[in-house]
């Protein structure tokens, strides 16, 4: 978008100590073929005035050639043309070069000096720098040089800011619904304007105007006649505006027999570029939909959980209308129904009366019966009459009813007593988080009846339940038996309210752990006996010096506490190898 920045060069030339510039002449004919005078400028040695001409028409120009100081108006035959593509300057160049000379032209020496060599420099760069640029013209202006000098780098960097002006090509007034068919927003828009003027037909704005000023690419509230149900409204709106700026194109002139020879240049001046767009709106008004109505039951419960269906109702609802459930079990393996045969809900006698749409929750059925709960939802009108009602085992009309979770026990088969048992309880199904379980041990000596009671009751975990949240395998504390006999465990599982939804049986073969004796200590037979040797008359030995025999004991009583010894060692050794031949018995078992 092209900017006017005349004000901006203004305060910079002015903050370097140059006089106010007025505003430059907007010209757009030729200038009269009468001799010009020199206007504002500066003249530079043997290269002549650098700055503007003055027409007797009152018209500031500037030379389109360098040292080209001979006025080409002088002569009777005169040529003009505004231009778009002279000197092959871009349109950006082009339109900076208008600039120039609409802002600097007619305002002071040092403001047309420094104009005319930033048209020289800008149109043909290479000719300018080929005579020394800038400093080649300044340095031969005395002691104004330095200010020009100044001047013409303000306005080289000023020039960067302006762009060719051109009319916005694209567009658009678009047109939202709001949360009703009489309201919405509307936004124009623009490429290259930020605003411009809105007029609406068929609507008015909240203010109850249909024209105003708005920002580009900013959403306005609308308010549009309502139209009776199942008919339509048709609106529309226009944007227009105008962008000004300084066009890509300059004015020449020049004597006719030179050809392209000491142009002369005349600012275009900056234009107003008009421009609209507009946009068309219709909205059809529905007739009132015929209110909807399906159920989002409770996905699953356990059998003897409460279950209950919630209905969805959309749509526009009139008041004194009703909503009755109904629930059907299907159980497992039966096919699916919906009758008075299997019907265990019914609201008929107690509907819900609404007047909206929403959600509604039915009573609460305690399930009795594993399988699928099937719900059906009606709603009627107030006369009575059924305007929506769910389907027969539709997905979301469903909810599983489960069974309760089962519990068994894997206890240890068989110990010897002294050592260690325990029990395994095996949980299987939904298990509901705070659950419990608990273990018992009673024990049954060899010959005495089969009870479980707390007469012969050795273990029992209630005080330290084991919480469980899922199925799976749990074990029981450790026990020491103490006792010969059958162990029966009895497992207990408990809901989080306390309530027993699993117990094991006294002397289940799985919940059983045999308790067996210490294996028997072996006795060590007789010592083989010979018959004695004949007698040998004895033979005389001469006495032996005593060496501390005293205290020796007899020979046969050292024999009896050798072979005691032996036997001992030889009782440990069979107990350990029962023992290791038990405890293999007893993984195999396992």
């Amino acid at each position: 978008m092209t900017v006017n920045i005349g004000a901006r060069m203004r305060a910079i030339l002015a903050g370097t100590g140059a006089v106010a510039i007025a505003a430059g002449l907007l010209v757009a004919s030729a200038p009269a073929a009468q001799a010009a005078t020199h206007g504002h400028g500066i003249r530079a040695g043997d290269r002549g005035h650098i700055g503007s001409y003055l027409t007797e028409s009152g018209e500031y120009v500037l030379c389109g050639e360098e040292e080209n100081e001979v006025w080409p108006g002088v002569g009777e035959s005169v040529q003009e043309e505004t231009v778009s593509t002279w000197k092959q300057a871009s349109g950006d160049t082009l339109a900076q070069v208008n600039w120039a000379i609409d802002q600097f032209a007619n305002t002071d020496d040092y403001s047309a000096a420094a104009a005319q060599l930033f048209i020289w420099s800008a149109i043909d760069p290479g000719t300018f720098a080929s005579k020394g640029g800038v400093t080649g013209y300044t340095s031969l202006m005395g002691d104004a040089g330095t200010t020009v000098e100044q001047y013409f780098n303000n306005i080289t960097d000023a020039s960067a800011a302006v762009t060719a002006a051109t009319a916005p090509v694209e567009g658009s007034v678009e047109f939202v619904e709001g949360s009703t068919p009489a309201t919405g927003t509307v936004t124009a828009k623009a490429t290259g304007a930020s605003s411009g003027t809105l007029t609406l037909t068929g609507a008015t704005f909240e203010d109850g105007s249909s024209s105003k000023t708005v920002n580009l690419g900013e959403s306005y509230t609308y308010t549009a006649p309502v139209a009776a149900p199942g008919a339509s409204t048709s609106f529309s709106g226009t944007v227009a505006g105008t962008v000004k700026g300084y066009p890509a194109e300059v004015s020449v002139w020049g004597v006719a027999d030179r050809g392209d020879a000491q142009k002369t240049l005349l600012g275009a001046g900056p234009k107003e570029f008009p421009w609209e767009f507009s946009g068309q709106a219709r909205v059809d008004v529905p007739l009132p939909p015929v209110p909807t109505i399906t159920t989002k039951a409770l996905a699953s419960v356990t059998v003897g959980d409460d279950a209950h269906d919630v209905a969805i109702v959309k749509g526009e609802v009139q008041a004194g209308s009703k909503i009755t459930f109904e629930a059907f079990i299907q159980k497992n393996g039966e096919k699916l129904v919906c009758d008075d045969t299997n019907k265990v809900f019914d609201t008929k006698n107690s509907p819900i009366e609404i007047s909206k749409a929403g959600e509604y929750t039915s009573g609460k059925y305690t399930t009795k019966d594993v399988g699928n709960l099937n719900w059906i939802e009606t709603l009627r009108d107030p006369s009575g009459k059924v305007i929506g009602k769910g389907e027969c085992g539709a997905p979301n009309e469903t909810t599983v009813v489960k069974p309760l979770p089962t519990i068994t026990t894997k206890a240890i088969p068989s110990v010897t007593v002294g050592d260690k048992a325990h029990d395994v309880a095996i949980v299987t199904g939904e298990v509901k988080k705070g659950s419990t379980i608990t273990f018992e041990a009673f024990i049954q000596k060899t010959g005495e009846k089969l009870v479980c009671e707390d007469a012969n009751k050795v273990f029992d975990t209630k005080g330290s339940p084991i919480e469980i949240s899922k199925a799976g395998e749990y074990t029981s504390e450790e026990y020491v038996t103490a006792t010969v006999g059958n162990l029966n465990w009895i497992e207990t599982l408990r809901d989080p309210s306390g309530k027993v939804i699993g117990k094991g049986d006294c002397g289940a073969p799985n919940e059983t752990t045999v308790v067996n004796p210490l294996p028997p200590v072996p006795t060590t037979p007789p010592a083989a006996t010979t018959p004695p040797a004949p007698s040998t008359p004895p033979v005389a030995t001469p006495p032996l010096a005593t060496t501390g025999a005293d205290g020796m004991l007899p020979l046969g009583l050292g024999t009896a506490g050798v072979l005691l010894a032996a036997a001992v060692a030889l009782l440990i050794t069979q107990r350990v190898r029962a023992k290791r031949e038990l405890g293999n018995a007893e993984q195999i078992a396992e």
